[in-house]
């Protein structure tokens, strides 16, 4: 029996990715998540997916001309 590898991970897959921020930021954002009740995680995750969401075409560009780029070499 073969197993099948996919382009992507599942949904319920998670990967932990750390990103530098200013101080300024971070507390607006402590300030946001004690107002909202989120914790730092949702909150970031959910301000991410809104962003690429709203880029989605210019990203797909991106990655249509990065694709035809590595064909090329």
């Amino acid at each position: 029996m073969s197993s099948k590898k996919t382009a992507f991970p599942a949904a319920t897959d998670k990967k932990r990715v750390t990103f530098v921020i200013p101080a300024t930021l971070d507390q607006g954002i402590e300030f946001y998540c004690a107002g909202t009740g989120k914790t730092k995680n949702e909150a970031a995750t959910t301000a991410l997916a809104e962003f690429i969401h709203s880029r989605k075409t210019d990203m797909l560009k991106i990655l249509e001309r990065a694709t035809e780029l590595a064909g090329s070499r």
